[in-house]
């Protein structure tokens, strides 16, 4: 019946296959008959079935995207006893939200203004779509399903107790900064997270107000101030209900651990990400486990310990592919890739990193993408292939926005200012890493700033221009001075020496 309805071009396939549709001349008569043949209020009654029937198979669906095994089991065998429709495994429902995702958005839309079983329809599907909007990285979307969803909450559009409203309101704008930490809109994502601390707090809710602490405590991290997301995080973990889920804690203790590792303290780093996997496993939780893994994996690198550290990101890669998380996947090879970098095997770095960028390409995330960008940039210049090197490096650094991240730009000019020395473009070096020093001072990452300052100190002495590397290293001692790094004030303190000496020795062969 329906290759006879699409061969008289009644219905076309649809985007997926096996789904149909209406062709587009049929939907529009439907649609237009029937506007003049049924009431507003036959319409509105065949929305709402559409509402509830979405409702209720989105929240069915969703228990599979990041819910108890067993849970979800005993979720679908109690929907099919009440004649209720459920999904068969994770692969089912992941295939439906797949397929309906962008139906379910346009049904949101439009159930504004169509009083409150619109408003709660909204609601409903926010709250289900979460994980998988988030898990897909669908973040956009997610963003403007949830500011529907505030929008619902209103007193104006539906009727609920005033707590229920606010500890609703709480949750809802929670997941929305989480969202937006995503999206790299970090302030947002922080005043966000603070309004719902203080809706929580004021409900009572102190173990959701110490989780938005915890979150604003990530958001600290990803902006670079890690000393104050350790202040906060610490207070957080204080304040945590002893009755607290044991996920919040090891949410909490991982956040912790990015903080630490940011100031160089990977031995607490390592600790802090040991005891939240003992936790992740203990609940189940593979995907919590496999982004801690690859923290761990991180931090046991910065310590010298790369084998260690391949085989947590290699566990974070297992993890990935069992979850069938693509983004969590690409980001696991990244990682793995740069270790292969830091223990000098570049042409295993250059593969890992090529495999990785393949796959984080196609899901549309930037931040995390320009880092694998930066770093097989980084190991293409290891393996004599410059131009390769500096042409990517070039698009990271032009195609990031001015208000989006800029941070990654920052990287992307300092480690394009190392391969075009090492191609001997010394000029085109010096330029390029003094825009990155002016970039980092201006963000206030000033240990970032150290690091480009050694470099363009480096590469003015090896351009002969003695007297301004002298200066570019006075400039590097005082920083590193105030940053009270023992470590790079030894650097600079040698690198002068050997500045010194060079510019004397080129002096006494230039007089002789």
């Amino acid at each position: 019946m329906l290759l006879d309805l699409a061969r008289a071009h009644l219905i076309e396939p649809g985007g997926t296959y096996g789904r149909w549709r209406m062709h587009d001349l049929v939907r529009l008569y439907a649609e237009a008959l029937s506007r003049t043949t049924d009431s507003d209020e036959i319409r509105l009654e065949a929305l709402s079935r559409l509402f509830s029937h979405y409702a209720n198979t989105a929240r069915a669906a969703s228990t599979h995207v990041d819910g108890d095994p067993a849970a979800v089991e005993a979720d679908h065998r109690a929907r099919v006893a009440e004649g209720g429709s459920g999904f068969p495994d994770r692969r089912a429902a992941l295939d439906w939200l797949d397929a309906e995702r962008e139906n379910l958005l346009a049904a949101a839309r439009t159930a504004t203004g169509l009083g409150s079983d619109g408003a709660k329809f909204q609601v409903h599907l926010a709250l289900s779509l979460m994980p998988f909007l988030s898990w897909r990285r669908h973040l956009t979307d997610l963003v403007g399903l949830l500011d529907l969803a505030l929008a619902a909450m209103r007193p104006e559009a539906l009727t609920v107790a005033p707590r229920q409203r606010e500890g609703a309101v709480a949750e809802i704008m929670n997941n929305r900064a989480i969202a937006l930490v995503e999206l790299r809109r970090l302030d947002e994502a922080l005043a966000a997270f603070r309004q719902a601390g203080e809706h929580l707090a004021d409900l009572g809710h102190f173990q959701g107000a110490a989780e938005t602490l915890i979150n604003m405590g990530h958001v600290l991290v990803e902006q670079r101030k890690p000393e104050l997301a350790v202040r906060v995080l610490q207070g957080a973990l204080a304040e945590l209900p002893d009755d607290s889920p044991p996920g919040v804690r090891g949410m909490a203790l991982t956040n912790l651990g990015m903080a630490l590792h940011d100031l160089g303290r990977d031995e607490e780093a390592v600790r802090a990400f040991s005891e939240d996997i003992v936790i992740c496993r203990t609940l189940g939780d593979c995907i919590g486990e496999g982004v801690t893994l690859n923290n761990l994996g991180l931090s046991l690198s910065a310590l010298g310990r790369i084998p260690e550290a391949i085989a947590a990101h290699t566990l974070a890669l297992a993890a990935a592919e069992e979850t069938e998380d693509d983004f969590a996947r690409g980001l696991a090879s990244s990682n793995i890739g740069f270790a292969h970098y830091q223990a000098g095997d570049h042409e295993k770095a250059v593969a890992w990193l090529e495999a990785a960028l393949a796959v984080l390409l196609p899901t549309g995330e930037t931040h995390w993408t320009s880092q694998t960008q930066n770093n097989l940039a980084l190991a293409y210049g290891e393996v004599g292939r410059f131009q390769e090197a500096i042409d990517l490096l070039r698009g990271v650094a032009e195609t990031i926005e001015p208000d989006a991240d800029q941070h990654n730009r920052a990287m992307a000019l300092t480690n394009l200012g190392t391969v075009l020395e090492r191609a001997g473009r010394l000029d085109e070096a010096i330029a390029t890493t003094s825009a990155a020093v002016n970039l980092l001072r201006s963000l206030g990452q000033m240990r970032k700033a150290v690091e480009a300052l050694h470099n363009l100190t480096l590469h003015l002495s090896r351009a002969g221009r003695h007297e301004e590397a002298l200066s570019a290293n006075a400039e590097l001692l005082e920083a590193a001075v105030s940053e009270g790094d023992g470590q790079l004030i030894q650097r600079a303190r040698s690198l002068r020496e050997a500045l010194l000496a060079d510019r004397d020795g080129h002096g006494s062969s230039g007089t002789s």
